[in-house]
């Protein structure tokens, strides 16, 4: 009986023995598991136009903006594209971090020359021109066979012409002439099509000032210049003593313009950063382009709202009638928010950002194109 039980309680310590490692081998497999989980991250990618196709890493996604995918942590190439349209593509490199990540792009578009009308309405018959000169006497045909014998008849009238001979050698040249006066100046031709249109000329206006105020700029268009493209961003908001200030709003649109006639460019500062016993923290100012003696603001992109001990910054918008338009991000805690399309900004990504925690914001910038 002692037998059996010491048997008994061995096989039992064994049993123990192997559900105590079949634990273990769980617990190990489930941290690998949440480990490998923790280096990817989500890239959300938005566009305009929206619809666009995302190739990432050379290969295509098989959506369309705006999509969500998730890839691994670290440096990837993603190309935003709409084939076989009016549209260039846009290839960005994308350093992606566990968590979100975000990924917003304008597709500009491409200068072509379109095709060729269809034919018009025949035109009514025009009136008969006048009779031309007369034409050159035709060639004598060819002599006839002799015909039979007949009877001697009367004498007749006199036969036509022989053929002509054969033409004579070429005489040698003679001597060159003096050369004669020169000829009256012909008229001018008919003016040749119009060319393919094209950019002609860009110009580019920042603020360097880091007080928050706003810098003044006047341009005049260039002769044969009447209409121009016009892309803002507004000013950063300030960071205040605990919030981060809000990011620009930013506005595109063409423009008309008049040749001789001044226009008055704004480019917004970024706001002031909160000073401890010393200032509040201010907004970013606004970007725009105004016509100069008229007061008429053409178009304008909104700065930052500041950020305040009680509330986070707030976006800027863009202008209300702005071909394409959009309102920068509100601040996220300590950290400033981004300006609409800072990522595409030829000035850097930087461009209306509001500021961090006690940070000024950054300044605003316009480009026109022409």
């Amino acid at each position: 009986m002692k037998s059996n039980n010491k048997k008994i309680a061995r096989h039992l310590n064994i049993k123990g023995r192997l559900i105590f490692l079949a634990i273990a081998i769980c617990a190990a497999l489930a941290a690998t598991a949440v480990s490998v989980a923790g280096q990817s991250g989500a890239l959300k990618v938005t566009s305009f136009p929206s619809g666009a196709k995302v190739t990432i890493d050379g290969t295509d996604s098989g959506k369309t903006t705006p999509m969500s995918t998730s890839l691994s942590i670290g440096d990837h190439t993603v190309v935003v594209s709409i084939p076989n349209s009016g549209w260039n593509p846009d290839t960005r490199t994308v350093t992606i971090v566990s968590g979100n990540n975000d990924l917003s792009v304008t597709l500009l578009p491409l200068l072509t020359v379109g095709p060729q009308g269809p034919k018009g309405d025949k035109g009514d018959k025009g009136d008969p021109g006048a009779q031309g000169p007369m034409g050159l006497k035709g060639d004598t045909g060819a002599q006839g066979p002799q015909g039979l014998k007949g009877d001697k008849g009367d004498t007749g009238d006199p036969g036509s012409p022989g053929a002509k001979g054969d033409k004579g050698d070429k005489g040698d040249t003679g001597a060159t002439g003096e050369q004669g006066p020169q000829g009256n100046p012909g008229s001018d031709g008919q003016p040749g099509p119009a060319g393919p249109g094209g950019f002609r000329g860009m110009e580019a206006f920042r603020n360097t000032a880091n007080d928050g105020s706003t810098a003044v700029h006047l341009w005049t268009p260039p002769a044969g210049v009447t209409r121009v493209m016009v892309e803002m961003w507004g000013g950063g908001g300030g960071g205040g003593p605990f919030t981060g200030g809000g990011g620009a709003g930013y506005s595109r649109s063409l423009i008309a313009v008049t040749f001789g006639t001044i226009y008055t460019i704004n480019v917004g500062g970024g706001g002031l950063s909160f000073i401890p016993f010393g200032r509040e923290s201010t907004d970013g100012s606004d970007s725009s382009m105004v016509l100069d003696g008229g007061g008429v603001i053409l178009m304008s992109a909104d700065g930052g709202g500041r950020g305040h001990d009680a509330f986070f910054g707030s976006g800027g918008f863009g202008f209300s009638s702005a071909t394409i338009k959009g309102g920068g991000n509100a601040a996220d805690a300590a950290g400033g928010g981004a300006a609409f399309g800072g990522t595409f900004c030829p000035n850097g990504p930087q461009t209306g950002k509001g500021g961090s925690t006690l940070n000024g914001g950054f300044p605003g910038y316009v480009l026109l194109i022409w």
